[in-house]
């Protein structure tokens, strides 16, 4: 693939900074996945989920099957062997990659540090299955799950400020369906209050 080509495709799955927000649609498809941006139609990233018993992994792709990032089970945790794995973000045009593991002991609460800001991921259970991204204690994204644009209720959409990285926040949204033999409802556990009243590039509450 030409490398012109592939600078685009990569920037294009990175950000988006002509709108305050970006809304990503997550639809999956048995191990496969294609992401859609606000009102497009086609995919601009897609993923593949292998699982077997010398391969277990999620990897994020362009359009033209270049990966962008892969995500794998890490036991590299205190908390694994209390049912909280951890997991490892590897990003292919990026200089820093993610350690993603547990806030503690209490389910529902995962933390990694990248590109020296803090980071935390919330889950929640509101009116179904919800989680939260916060940033340096400011939240930054959602996910939601559920019927969307597309009319599948088992698709999932991404709302989040339009400066953050779209291959992180997709890859925080699908890393979690490895399996990693730990009941799904390790997950689902509330430790915060789900926000229904945000919304993308709110004013800073501690300004």
């Amino acid at each position: 693939m030409d490398r012109c080509v592939l600078n685009r495709s990569v920037a294009k799955a990175q950000t988006n900074t002509t709108t305050h927000t970006v809304r990503i649609y997550i639809l999956p498809d048995g191990n496969r996945y294609e992401f859609i941006e606000n009102d497009d139609d086609v995919a601009f990233m897609k993923g593949v989920r292998k699982n077997s018993w010398f391969h277990r992994y999620l990897r994020i792709l362009t359009p033209d099957n270049e990966p962008l990032a892969t995500i794998k089970l890490s036991q590299k945790s205190f908390y694994y062997f209390f049912s909280r794995p951890a997991y490892s973000v590897i990003f292919h045009s990026e200089d820093e990659n993610i350690m993603l593991t547990p806030g503690g002991l209490y389910a529902g609460h995962w933390h990694f540090e990248w590109n020296k800001d803090q980071y935390d991921l919330y889950f929640q259970n509101y009116n179904g299955p919800k989680r939260s991204l916060y940033k340096n204690g400011i939240q930054v994204a959602k996910l939601v799950q559920g019927k969307t644009r597309f009319g599948d209720f088992n698709s999932r959409a991404i709302v989040a400020n339009n400066n953050e990285n779209k291959v992180m926040l997709v890859s925080l949204c699908v890393a979690f369906d490895l399996p990693d033999g730990h009941s799904p409802n390790t997950l689902e556990k509330q430790v915060k209050d789900y926000d229904d009243r945000w919304a993308p590039n709110m004013p800073n509450p501690n300004l």
